[in-house]
């Protein structure tokens, strides 16, 4: 049985900054049915504090992540869920760079393949879509937008299931 994995992000600052991983949410559902298999999402204390730009975009301040998980603290099930599946999301250069600069600056050794991204506005453009901001995508398709990435991620996978429902992926 093939699985699928959602994800979304918020980060600490541009990853050409070194942007780390603030919060991630994770959503593996199991095709043809999407039965939900395994689900993580935290909020995660960045090395570095934010600036008062990334706080203004993101809403999260350095307040509310002070008693948050480290990332080594939480990369293994992380980890463990990027395993044997294909990644779906919104911006993958942009996630995938964070994700990747977590590892880094907290040195720990994993390769994140990159050619097991999707980006969800390949999906998106297979429905007909042309503007891909999440509010025109939801409103288009009848779904509930996410504000967070706990809620984005289910709106990805109603993407996903529409096309995949629609034989629009293969």
């Amino acid at each position: 049985m093939k699985s699928i994995l959602f994800m979304d992000t918020e980060v600490s600052d541009l990853p050409e900054y070194g942007g780390e991983l603030i919060e991630i949410a994770l959503l593996k559902v199991q095709l043809p049915n999407f039965t939900i298999s395994q689900q993580f999402s935290t909020r995660i204390k960045p090395k570095d504090s934010m600036r008062d730009e990334v706080i203004a975009i993101t809403g999260i301040s350095n307040e509310d992540l002070a008693s948050s998980p480290s990332f080594k603290d939480t990369y293994k099930p992380i980890c463990s869920l990027f395993e044997d599946t294909q990644i779906i999301t919104k911006l993958v250069d942009f996630e995938l760079a964070a994700v990747n600069n977590s590892f880094e600056v907290n040195d720990i050794k994993y390769n994140v393949d990159p050619n097991k991204f999707v980006e969800l506005k390949e999906i998106e453009s297979k429905l007909g879509l042309k503007k891909h901001d999440n509010e025109f995508v939801a409103k288009s398709l009848g779904i509930k937008c996410g504000e967070a990435p706990f809620d984005n991620v289910y709106m990805y996978m109603e993407i996903y299931k529409l096309a995949f429902q629609n034989g629009l992926l293969a």
